[in-house]
């Protein structure tokens, strides 16, 4: 990962600086324009007028006289070099590097730095009625003893004429002249290129602090999804190991239920002779009840085996599930039948409350459907207290097209953060009250199996002291059955 950070980053590195390096110019000849180059030109146009009016319109008549001449013999009238030196003298002040005025067919007849200009650059201005200016990146000057002075300048040229003189005459004839005017801006253009330097190094220094942090974070990143992808792998072993335990746990419960329904079937069996008399009278009378106890524990250890059983096989997705039409209303009524005596005895109200005169008929495994109800109506008796109420609901939800099964009890409840410890297997509620009771702790999390086998859907919901409620939800079975299904009433 980090190989293909470090090529993109220097990538974008030299595309950076190229970036940065033309910003730099582009920023300079923008800054040029319009921090040296404009406002030159704008103030030369009053220097210009100012020429024109206080020197070229007041020795018109020395300008006029010599225009007949060729430039090169003006220098010989005297008062032309008059005119020259008052004109120098007129213009010393000016902030002006050098000022030159040519005539119209572009000869020089006056200049106020009479040092040659070397114009190295190949820009170029067209002189008009408007100045205009160019910035002369790298020119020099020589003066008189052949001193040359580099530098930067800015070239205004215009053209101007006699047009507007007030003392000239009607008949005179217009003259006119160009002037180029140099101003060193040197300094201030040294000082555009130091800002378009630091500009660039800034720009550099800002992407190197970028690339440094992002280089980091990228490293941290890259060890966090490195640790990461490795404890998924140790987590993917634990469960693949996990899986496998799991596995071997349900071969092994199922194993062992086999194992112990066959004697456990015998000793029910021979108890269930000796406690009938079969075979004769038992001759002590506390022998028969001990053969009845003997009876009672081998039939409901029997039921624990049979659940484990269930359970591991429903675990293991290998129990079988019929799916036959059968009448729900018929099991849930003899599911009450067969609780009742339990109920009755732990002084419970049991509840029906069954659709009356209809048949709710069912897409389900009757035998383990009976086994589903029997658990939750067992259950919610269990842990109902003395006169509470246990209530069997089944209702046709039309809109939703679904059979909903309720049993509500107003037994002890579950604590909300209890409710998971007691749908795990072999979860028990460290409740002093449901203590007292035995079991394995399956009857929850085999019922919510079974209900899933068959197609349904668990809920549970209960509140401490209030009581519980669990719902099955069922799909209304189809119009079309299977041809081997078959009518279980």
């Amino acid at each position: 990962m980090l190989k293909y950070f470090n090529l993109i980053a220097f990538i974008s590195f030299i595309v950076v600086v190229a970036a940065a390096f033309f910003a730099g110019v582009y920023f300079r000849s923008f800054a040029a324009d319009s921090v040296i180059k404009d406002p030159i030109v704008v103030g030369n146009t009053t220097l210009i007028e100012e020429l024109t009016e206080n020197i070229l319109c007041k020795y018109y008549p020395v300008l006029k006289k010599v225009s007949a001449k060729p430039v090169g013999q003006w220098i010989e009238d005297k008062h032309f070099r008059k005119f020259t030196q008052l004109a120098k003298s007129a213009l010393s002040m000016n902030a002006a590097t050098k000022i030159d005025i040519f005539t119209e067919n572009k000869d020089i007849f006056f200049s106020t730095n009479e040092s040659q200009v070397v114009k190295l650059s190949e820009d170029s201005v067209s002189p008009g009625t408007t100045p205009q200016g160019v910035l002369l990146y790298s020119m020099g000057m020589y003066d008189d003893v052949g001193n040359k002075k580099s530098g930067s300048y800015v070239l205004t040229v215009a053209t101007t004429s006699t047009a507007g003189c007030a003392k000239k005459s009607k008949d005179d004839k217009e003259m006119r002249f160009i002037v180029e005017i140099y101003d060193d801006v040197s300094d201030a253009y040294d000082k555009l290129s130091f800002i378009q330097v630091a500009v660039t190094i800034g720009i550099i220094i800002t992407f190197i602090f970028l690339y440094l942090a992002l280089f980091l974070t990228s490293r941290k990143t890259e060890k966090l999804i490195n640790k990461q992808h490795e404890e998924k792998l140790q987590l993917e072993r634990a469960k693949s190991l996990a899986e496998a335990q799991n596995q071997q746990k349900s071969m092994f419960l199922a194993n062992v239920s086999h194992e112990l329904r066959t004697p456990l079937n015998a000793i029910i069996g021979f108890s269930e002779i000796i406690r009938d008399e079969v075979m004769g009278p038992v001759g002590h009378p506390q022998y028969k009840e001990y053969i009845t106890d003997i009876n009672s524990s081998g039939v409901h250890l029997l039921s624990l085996i049979n659940d484990i059983l269930d359970y591991s096989k429903a675990d293991a997705r290998k129990l079988d599930v019929e799916k036959v039409d059968i009448d729900l209303s018929k099991i849930a009524h003899s599911c009450i039948r067969l609780v009742e005596p339990r109920a009755k005895e732990a002084q419970v109200h049991l509840i029906e409350n069954l659709p009356e005169g209809k048949h709710v008929v069912l897409a389900a495994d009757p035998k383990r459907m009976k086994q589903v109800i029997l658990n939750l109506l067992s259950n919610a008796v269990k842990f109902t207290p003395e006169e509470g109420k246990v209530t069997l609901a089944v209702a046709e939800d039309a809109l939703n097209g679904n059979i909903v099964i309720n049993v509500v009890d107003t037994g002890i409840g579950i604590a909300a953060k209890d409710i998971s410890k007691a749908m795990a297997p072999f979860g028990q509620i460290d409740s002093s009250v449901s203590r007292r009771y035995e079991g394995t702790g399956l009857g929850l999390p085999l019922t919510k199996k079974l209900t899933e086998l068959m197609g349904g859907k668990f809920d549970i919901k209960s509140e401490v002291g209030l009581g519980t409620t669990i719902e099955l939800t069922f799909p209304i079975m189809s119009e079309e059955n299977d041809e081997e299904s078959k009518m279980t009433f």
